[in-house]
């Protein structure tokens, strides 16, 4: 088996568990792997274990090397996650704006701009995610905020 295809394991087993020594291993498998996904899983394990700087340096790293719209997509939405747990919530904002719709990412990215509206506070961006929650088909428990 790959080294990636272990640390993907790990990684899954770890959001299964929670047992945070299994983010070191992860690392340690990663280590020297400057693939589009290597990087980007690298760069949760970094969110995970809280240190965002390293997250978001991992994933402008695979954004410079990714061709797919798809892998692009998903990249800028966990590169958003690292700036809004950072507390970076104009960034994060910008960058979920910027991902296209045609994207399986894109319902998730449009939740999770709603929360950024929410968290930035002012009524513009609490309105925008009033409209981003009515649009979609589910009710949601945000839109009661």
């Amino acid at each position: 088996m790959l080294d990636i295809e272990k640390a993907y394991k790990l990684y899954n087993e770890y959001r299964k568990t929670n047992n945070r020594e299994l983010l070191s291993k992860i690392e340690e498998l990663l280590k020297g792997d400057s693939s589009v996904q290597g990087l980007n899983l690298l760069g949760l394990v970094y969110i995970e274990e809280g240190k965002y700087v390293e997250a978001i340096n991992a994933f402008d790293s695979a954004l410079k090397k990714v061709r797919d719209d798809e892998d692009k997509a998903t990249i800028l939405f966990n590169k958003a996650l690292a700036l809004f747990r950072k507390g970076d919530l104009d960034s994060a904002y910008e960058i979920l704006k910027s991902i296209p719709p045609k994207t399986s990412v894109y319902p998730h990215s449009r939740r999770f701009l709603a929360q950024v509206c929410i968290r930035k506070g002012d009524l513009k961006h609490l309105e925008e995610a009033r409209q981003i929650l009515e649009s979609f088909d589910m009710p949601n428990e945000d839109l009661a905020v």
